[in-house]
């Protein structure tokens, strides 16, 4: 079998120009990293090579693998990465790292265990392994004992999970979060199918809100085109 990999950025531009891809008969599998991959990628590919799965991957080159991606055993969702690692405790959980959240939810991905491609230590950092634990562990999330990675996810009751963008990188604009992917999802179609358009940013804007008298700090989400 052959497997086609490539960003998700890419594949959503083919999405947006409906590109035909060449016969490649071959192809069984086209994975995806980097950031979410678009829903409008894996229907532009169910029309090109139906039956061929999209494999979207959350991990890094800091484990040297994925907590959650492709398995080519279970069907593939929309959106959506299908399971869990091989030899990893990976949970979805609450802000305070206490408790998994339920299907329909959002939380932070972690990995609450030791796991084989855990790396040790940083190159260059403190006989106590400072910049490690700050990079990925919080005394103030799971007891300091989860692997907290950073992004910011949703699990299906399918049983996979959606990526909504980096847990550092939200918005939470009257109290709901929003994603990085939730923004590019409905920005990039724009930027894609017209040429007024060349790029886009999007910030969050602190202001105060009134609900009659009473003021309300809150935050705006702001798009610049």
């Amino acid at each position: 079998s052959v497997l086609l990999g490539g960003s998700a950025r890419y594949l959503g531009a083919c999405a947006a120009e409906d590109l035909t891809l060449p016969s490649l008969t071959e192809l069984k599998r086209v994975g995806s990293t980097g950031s979410p991959c678009p829903p409008s990628a894996y229907a532009w590919l169910a029309s090109q090579k139906p039956g061929v799965g999209l494999h979207s991957t959350s991990g890094g080159t800091d484990l040297n693998g994925s907590f959650h991606g492709g398995n080519p055993w279970l069907p593939v969702f929309e959106a959506e990465l299908q399971s869990a690692g091989l030899g990893l405790d990976v949970a979805v959980l609450d802000e305070a790292g206490d408790a998994e959240v339920a299907a329909g939810e959002q939380g932070e991905l972690a990995c609450r265990s030791a796991f084989p491609c855990a790396p040790l230590a940083f190159l260059g950092d403190d006989g106590e392994g400072s910049k490690y634990r700050e990079a990925y562990f919080d005394d103030n999330f799971g007891g300091g004992r989860a692997w907290r990675h950073g992004d910011w996810v949703e699990p299906t009751e399918n049983g996979g999970l959606i990526i909504h963008g980096r847990s550092d990188a939200t918005l939470n604009p009257g109290g709901v979060r929003i994603g990085t992917a939730e923004i590019y999802n409905a920005i990039e179609p724009l930027l894609d199918a017209s040429p007024d358009f060349s790029d886009a940013l999007v910030s969050a804007q602190p202001f105060v809100a009134k609900d009659g008298d009473t003021e309300i700090d809150d935050v705006r989400v702001v798009l610049f085109v």
